[in-house]
This record gives structure tokens, C-alpha cells and sequence, in this order.
């Protein structure tokens, strides 16, 4: 019996190690489109963003969302127009789910007079899985990092964490997604200027949006922080191009959901926009877009106040 003890803890003990090897290995040399359950990089981009991010204090307006966000909300518009203190903190597949955890982070530090909050349908219908990884990989949420990987419970998270230890335990500096990208900068205030425009026209078959239970509660719980806290709000939906939008059949059902908590604009139809000019792809805005997105805001706004 002993003996037999021992060769299930010596397996053991080789499947763990074996495990262990293979996943450094795999996730230093396979290929990307091979990499299905593993993160392995970390984000130049997101570490400046968040580094930056610590210098903010009672902000006058805090941009929450997805890429469109962070893509689509230029702080120097909004500085111009006599909101001088501004931070972008949207980044790329941020849910609801995602957006909640940051608050709970840094909505107490940052203290802001007015949150715009871009909510994009796509990202409630999506489990939010990705952006957990990026932002667990990038320890956005220190030492909160393992609990919150426990509580959302995935392979890909845990491969992702465990990876990333292994590799700066053994292998030393972690592998790096450069800021830099082709026609992109990075603006002060957390915002990427894209100059580049759409190389081609679009079309999509008839569609739903189809929002996920989790990402509905996250989202209502979000509004109750902020009320709770007496911080103005406002729910926006970017732009995306013309051919994308025209593809979802229940728009008018997603106008709704959002209108029932609170200011709610859909600037889709309200922004003369071209979907190659103004956009460089299907449904990001470019730096020539988010001028014209921004100024029609930035005039609703004002004349708000």
C-alpha cells in the first residue's frame, strides 16, 4: 500500500512539473493563433496608462469603457473646452464586469466631478474573460490580483497568472506588447490617436445584440455606485460606422435598456461621419472622427450647464 502511495504522489509530482515545463515552453515559442488558452504577454500600452494614471486626483470628467473609449475620447478637446482636469480609462474589451472591478479600485482616488461612461453593446455581450486576462497579466489591481482571478475562475486566467510568474521567476523580463503601433500615439489622459483610415467597405449579415446576464448586473451595479456617491454620469454610445449599426436589429431595444438609467445618448445618426474617412476600421473612429464625435459632446455638454 505504501508503495503504491508513493507512485501516485511521484506521478503526481511529474504531472505537476511536466505541466509546468510544457507551459513556459508553450507559451515562449508557440504561435500566437496556437496560444488558445494562454495569455503570455504583458502591455507596454496598459503599464502607461496606468502608471500615468496615478498622478490623477479629482478629476473633472473620468472616461469609462472599451476601446471606443480609449480610442474615441480625446482629453485635449475637453481640456480646450475648460475641463482641464480629464483621464481616459478605457481599455481594450472592458466589460462591465471589468469596469466595476476598476472602480472599486481607483474611483475613490480619482474623485470625479462627471463620469462618461461609453457603452458599447458589444461588451455586454461578451464574458469579459479576455480583458480579465490583460488586466490580471498587468497586475492592474495589485494585490487584489489573485482574489479576483478566484473569483471569475478560468483556465486561461490561471494558465495566463502562472505563466507570468514562471517566465520572471526563470526567464527574467516578461514578454512586452510595445506601446507603439502603426499610425497609433498615446495622448496624455489615456487616450490613442489613430491617424490611420479603413482600407475597406464592410458588410455584415443581419444580427442581434444579445447581452449577458453578468454583464447587465455589473452594469446596473455600476450606476448604483455611482449614485450612491452622488457623481453626475452619463451613459454614451459611440459611433461606429453606418453599415455595422444598420446590421443589428434590436437597436431600438438597447436604446431602451440604457435609457432607463439615466442620461443616455446614442450619437450613431447624430455625427456626420464617412465609415472610410472617419474611421480605421469596422467601428473604431480615427483621430478625424473623434474630432467631430467629441465637438458635437462637448456641445451638448455646455449647453447642459
Amino acid at each position: 500500500m505504501k508503495r503504491f502511495i508513493s507512485k501516485i504522489c511521484l506521478a503526481f509530482c511529474f504531472c505537476v512539473v511536466f505541466y509546468l515545463v510544457f507551459l513556459l515552453l508553450w507559451g515562449k515559442f508557440a504561435s500566437k493563433h496556437l496560444q488558445k488558452n494562454i495569455w503570455p504577454y504583458e502591455s507596454e500600452a496598459l503599464a502607461v496608462k496606468l502608471a500615468e494614471l496615478q498622478n490623477y486626483r479629482d478629476v473633472d470628467i473620468l472616461f469609462l469603457g472599451s476601446s471606443h473609449c480609449s480610442d474615441g475620447f480625446d482629453p485635449r478637446l475637453f481640456r480646450a473646452a475648460g475641463y482641464e482636469n480629464v483621464f481616459n480609462l478605457g481599455t481594450a474589451s472592458q466589460t462591465p464586469v471589468n469596469t466595476e472591478v476598476l472602480l472599486q479600485e481607483y474611483l475613490g482616488s480619482l474623485n470625479p466631478k462627471l463620469v462618461i461612461y461609453e457603452v458599447f453593446p458589444s461588451t455586454f455581450c461578451n464574458d469579459g474573460i479576455e480583458s480579465s486576462v490583460k488586466f490580471l497579466v498587468n497586475s492592474v489591481f495589485g494585490d487584489k490580483t489573485f482574489e479576483i482571478a478566484r473569483q471569475r475562475h478560468n483556465m486561461l486566467i490561471y494558465n495566463s497568472l502562472l505563466y507570468h510568474f514562471l517566465h520572471n521567476m526563470i526567464l527574467g523580463q516578461p514578454d512586452v506588447i510595445p506601446l507603439a503601433r502603426k499610425g497609433v500615439k498615446y495622448i496624455e489622459g489615456g487616450y490613442f490617436e489613430s491617424e490611420n483610415v479603413a482600407k475597406k467597405e464592410y458588410a455584415f449579415k443581419t444580427q442581434s445584440w444579445r447581452f449577458r446576464s453578468e454583464q447587465k448586473a455589473a452594469f446596473e451595479r455600476i450606476i448604483e455606485m455611482l449614485q450612491s456617491r452622488d457623481i453626475n454620469y452619463i451613459l454614451v454610445q459611440s459611433p461606429i460606422s453606418e453599415v455595422m449599426y444598420d446590421s443589428y436589429k434590436n437597436n431600438a431595444e438597447v436604446d431602451s435598456y440604457f435609457s432607463n438609467y439615466g442620461w443616455y445618448v446614442n450619437f450613431n445618426g447624430k455625427v456626420e461621419l464617412d465609415d472610410q474617412r472617419h474611421f480605421f476600421d469596422a467601428h473604431h473612429l480615427n483621430k478625424y472622427g473623434v474630432l467631430l464625435f467629441n465637438e458635437k459632446l462637448i456641445e451638448m455638454l455646455l449647453a447642459a450647464n
